[in-house]
Parts: structure tokens; sequence; C-alpha cells
């Protein structure tokens, strides 16, 4: 990202992941941060610990975390996609 701290965070989770058998893909195009670092580095905190957690849950195989990070014109882009179990995999039968 040409960020220290949040390239640090990334990288973190990134190995975390790959320790989870998590696929983990990471796009950035960022130039600036609206908000300080360090606030940014705890969003990305918890919102990568929530990805994590959830798509652990899912099967082997099938567990991914997708970050997109970005400046668009005038705007600041954080998109998270991950995996989900479905209902019927929670044990909802109903």
């Amino acid at each position: 990202t040409g960020f220290s701290e949040i390239d640090f965070s990334l990288n973190y989770y990134y190995q975390l992941m790959q320790e989870q058998g998590i696929e983990f893909l990471i796009e950035t195009d960022i130039h600036q941060i609206p908000i300080a670092e360090v606030d940014m580095m705890i969003i990305l905190g918890n919102l990568m610990d929530n990805a994590m957690t959830a798509a652990a849950m899912c099967e082997p195989g099938s567990r991914y975390v997708h970050l997109k990070i970005q400046n668009m014109n005038e705007m600041f882009l954080l998109q998270k996609i991950q995996a989900v179990r479905s209902q019927k995999s929670r044990g909802n039968d109903s």
C-alpha cells in the first residue's frame, strides 16, 4: 500500500489466514487515507478478525477473504468479501 503500518497489519493477517487455510486476496491502489493511520489499523484489525472468524467456520477449500482498498476520484473505498456458511450448514433445518 505504501503505508508501513497498514502493510504490516495486512501482512500479519495474511500469515494468520495462510496458517488457517484461508485464501486472502488483497487489492490496493491508495495514495491517501482519509483518517489517521492508527485509526485505519484499528478498523482493519476489527474487519480482518471478524472475517477470519467467519471464514474459519466454512469448509476447508471454500475459505476466502478478499479485501479491496482504493481511492476512486475523491472517495476512499474499503471493500471486504468473504466466505460464509449457509443457513443449512449451521444446523437450521427450517
